[in-house]
Formats: C-alpha cells, sequence, structure tokens
C-alpha cells in the first residue's frame, strides 16, 4: 500500500513540475525578432496543418469503424 501512494505521489509531483516549467517558459520572451515571428506563428495556429490533422483523424476513425470489433486492439 505505501507503494502505491508513493506512486501517487511521485506522479502528482512531477505534474506539478510539468505544469511549473510550462508556465515559467511561457512567459519568457522571444530573444530576437526572428524568434518573436516564429512564436507569433506557433502562437495563432497553423490552419493548414490543423485542417491535414482532421483529416487525418477522419481518416482513421474511418478505418477502424469499417474494421471488426477487436481486429486492430490486441
Amino acid at each position: 500500500m505505501d507503494l502505491k501512494r508513493l506512486a501517487l505521489s511521485v506522479g502528482a509531483l512531477a505534474m506539478f513540475v510539468v505544469a511549473y516549467l510550462a508556465w515559467s517558459i511561457g512567459k519568457q520572451d522571444a530573444d530576437t525578432p526572428r524568434l518573436t515571428v516564429i512564436a507569433d506563428y506557433i502562437e495563432t495556429g497553423d490552419k493548414t496543418f490543423g485542417k491535414r490533422e482532421h483529416q487525418t483523424v477522419r481518416i482513421e476513425l474511418l478505418i477502424e469503424g469499417s474494421c471488426p470489433s477487436g481486429f486492430l486492439a490486441p
């Protein structure tokens, strides 16, 4: 029982560390004008990538839907 609590505690601590690092990195400014342009591009999002991503997901769902139950899963 102690190992379960230890694993949960370490996992929770790791999630807090990741959240803190993401927050601190997100607050930093880009050093050069080129990095600022790249950061702005990432923040606004690439419409082409999103469109391609949704198309890929739709294809995967169609493939999974057409296969018999349990065919793709081990």
